[in-house]
């Protein structure tokens, strides 16, 4: 595997962080109108007040870098099964230069999404109106990430909210980027994977279909969990209106993703469903193979014990 295990532990480490932070702040999904929100209650976290604004933007940041992890994932597997001179001679720095990718992507994503999509008077006014009469709890007491398209004022006269506008659409090329780089790499690795077979041992072949095949699936997680639904919530609020069962599920699905993305990679790869078997006292059938060698008819016969 080489330094192939270094990308895997650190999308490992991210799972784990996203999964603890998601356990800690408890966030929920809201919508009305031309709003998305995504909320921590401070009487159902287990932060203090103080951390849950950036625990808030954490949290939405997890979500907007976990595609541009995949995407780096996807640029090594190439590199790898192409025997790129970088993996050869440069390795350390294309590794090290791949786990920066995320995490400057991250960075700016937490900073674009405190900028313009942070809590402000609308946003205050908007959850007064909608929320608050429902829920038995006080504004100060609820910190949010909104995508909240259209501004009502106190008169209900609706005005663009361009800061949301230009953080969404912003946060959109950046998926759109990341989900270029996984389909255009993973393409070239699916060609060179099935182009080499003639000229590559089957167990290597073996190998490299096992940890694109699982790479697929990991990344595919995500993008049905998570992308799909919040795509799908946020273009509804953009055309002014809601579909609250979605911000439900949505909270539930992101939930999951965290907990089902590992699961490609025990069954797909043989070393992982062997491991993990043997862990569980299941051990493999094994085969004790004996041959027999006439020395004149010059057969050979093969013995199989089980």
């Amino acid at each position: 595997m080489g330094s192939y295990k270094i990308l895997m532990i650190f999308i490992s480490v991210f799972e784990i962080l996203y999964a603890t932070l998601d356990a800690l702040i408890v966030p929920k999904m809201f919508g009305k109108n031309s709003g998305a929100f995504a909320l921590v209650l401070g009487k159902d976290a287990w932060l203090p007040n103080a951390l849950l604004m950036p625990a808030t933007l954490a949290y939405c940041t997890f979500f907007g870098t976990s595609m541009a992890l995949f995407a780096v994932h996807f640029i090594y597997r190439y590199l790898a099964v192409t025997g790129s001179h970088l993996i050869k001679y440069h390795n350390n720095i294309v590794i090290a230069f791949l786990l920066l990718f995320p995490l400057i992507f991250g960075f700016f994503w937490y900073v674009l999404s405190s900028f313009t999509l942070g809590p402000f008077a609308g946003g205050d006014l908007f959850l007064r109106k909608h929320y608050l009469v429902d829920h038995d709890i006080s504004l100060s007491e609820i910190y949010y990430v909104a995508y909240y398209f259209y501004v009502e004022d106190d008169y209900g006269n609706e005005s663009i909210n361009w800061n949301a506008v230009v953080g969404c659409s912003i946060q959109s090329v950046f998926i759109i980027l990341s989900f270029g780089l996984i389909f255009y790499f993973g393409y070239k690795c699916y060609l060179h994977t099935k182009s080499s077979q003639s000229s590559t041992s089957s167990a290597n072949i073996n190998l490299q279909t096992q940890l694109f095949y699982a790479l697929v699936f990991q990344t595919a997680i995500p993008v049905v969990l998570m992308h799909l639904p919040s795509t799908l919530n946020i273009s509804i609020a953009f055309f002014n209106t809601s579909m609250d069962p979605l911000n439900q599920v949505l909270v539930c699905s992101i939930s999951l993703y965290p907990a089902l993305d590992p699961l490609p990679n025990f069954f797909i790869i043989k070393n992982y469903r062997v491991a993990i078997l043997g862990f569980f006292g299941r051990k493999n059938k094994k085969i004790n193979v004996i041959q027999v060698t006439g020395v004149n008819e010059g057969f050979m016969s093969t013995v199989s014990k089980f």
